[in-house]
């Protein structure tokens, strides 16, 4: 997996807001690594304990390399919400999130970093992990688009899991809007503009000020 992150990024996965001007060729290339890695972990089948921990593995590297990318999610939604016969479905991509999400859970947070995400610690600022945000924010977005049509409450658990331990990592400054300007990060921005298309924005703000004991402005 990180191979194939390694590729797409950050040579093939342009960065920026206009997501309409990428050039097809690129958004090609994107979307055959993106296929890739998902047909690794899901078309292997674990025939003895050695498969069964490399597909854990598997499936774990799929959400910290992958689903750490920014933005993509443009590309993965629609592999996922295409009807079958369309070119993206060829194939027949069968995913067990459940199972995917569980992987990462248990494969990657250690139990010092669980224990502080369930007593309520904030971490400090400096302390955050840009991948763990976009983590959050990509499976936020595809439960929101996506699981919660295709999955029980009891499935959905490990997906929850999982924005529960990478939450944390969220920086406030993408929830002050008095700080946004057009010399803004752009990783800042990406994750704003993805957030806000689920959220109530300024509700949300003004939540994640007091959180963090912050006046945060409430212009949107």
């Amino acid at each position: 997996m990180k191979a194939i992150r390694d590729w797409l990024y950050p040579k093939r996965i342009e960065i920026h807001q206009s997501f309409e001007s990428i050039s097809h060729e690129k958004k090609r290339f994107v979307n055959q690594g993106l296929r890739l890695s998902l047909q690794l972990f899901s078309e292997f089948k674990a025939a003895n304990q050695q498969d069964y921990d490399l597909s854990i593995n598997l499936q774990s590297g799929f959400v910290s390399q992958i689903l750490s990318l920014p933005t993509i999610n443009r590309y993965l939604l629609p592999m996922l919400t295409k009807t079958p016969k369309s070119e993206a479905q060829k194939g027949d991509l069968k995913i067990d999130f459940k199972l995917l999400f569980s992987s990462y859970y248990f494969d990657k947070v250690s139990a010092e970093e669980s224990k502080s995400t369930a007593m309520g610690e904030l971490m400090v600022e400096t302390s955050k992990d840009e991948r763990q945000m976009f983590i959050f924010a990509n499976t936020f977005e595809l439960l929101h688009c996506h699981l919660v049509r295709c999955m029980d409450a009891f499935q959905m658990y490990p997906v929850l899991q999982c924005l529960e331990v990478t939450v944390g990592h969220l920086s406030r400054s993408i929830f002050d809007m008095q700080r946004s300007s057009i010399d803004e990060y752009i990783m800042t921005l990406l994750l704003r503009n993805q957030l806000r298309s689920i959220l109530e924005f300024e509700t949300t703000s003004k939540l994640f000020g007091t959180i963090f004991g912050e006046r945060v402005s409430l212009k949107t």
